[in-house]
């Protein structure tokens, strides 16, 4: 999944927010049952994570009520496919 964020905050910090927040609504269990990782920083401000399937709507809900705002770009199930489509999006223009 590609996030989009405001670029004050690394992408450690980022991953952070989002599983306090993420804690916050569902539990500290449920957060860890996910498995919110970092795959890499794409930018000043977009970051790759990947997070098990099955929590996939919690990890929504979670983005869309977070602050700092965050922005989900695009998902993937695969590393390969996301870098492409993003590559994509930002050549257009």
């Amino acid at each position: 999944m590609a996030i989009l964020h405001s670029g004050l905050n690394n992408g450690i910090e980022i991953v952070n927010i989002i599983k306090k927040r993420n804690s916050e609504l569902f539990g500290h269990i449920a957060t860890e049952k996910l498995s919110i990782k970092m795959i890499q920083p794409e930018g000043a401000n977009l970051i790759i994570i990947r997070c098990k399937l099955e929590g996939l709507d919690n990890i929504l809900s979670t983005i869309a009520l977070s602050y700092p705002p965050l922005i989900t770009l695009d998902m993937s199930g695969t590393l390969k496919r996301l870098r492409k489509r993003l590559s994509k999006g930002t050549n257009k223009g």
